[in-house]
């Protein structure tokens, strides 16, 4: 608290990494919402193999979600086909 009232509550934030949580938040909600909160292999091997195949479709759902994001932005577009047109090349 002695910290907090001498510098300021925002700057504690910004020294403490505070509102990276969200971040870490959003990631697994994405994760259970495509995949589901549980694994279907019995093995350990497999377990490890479809975890690292979760998280790399992840990563790249996100880039295209990134991607059609700053597409709306830049274009100010309402219209799907644009967006997939820019997509497409990172699916190939």
């Amino acid at each position: 608290m002695a910290r907090i009232l001498k510098i300021g509550r925002d700057e504690w934030k910004r020294e403490k990494g505070y509102n990276r949580r969200w971040k870490a938040e959003c990631t697994f909600s994405d994760d259970k919402r495509l995949f589901g909160d549980t694994l279907s292999s019995r093995k350990l091997e497999t377990d490890v193999e479809e975890t690292v195949m979760k998280v790399l479709l992840l990563n790249e759902y996100k880039q295209i979600r990134m991607r059609c994001q700053e597409v709306k932005v830049n274009y100010r577009t309402q219209f799907p086909l644009r967006l997939l047109y820019t997509v497409l090349p990172i699916l190939l």
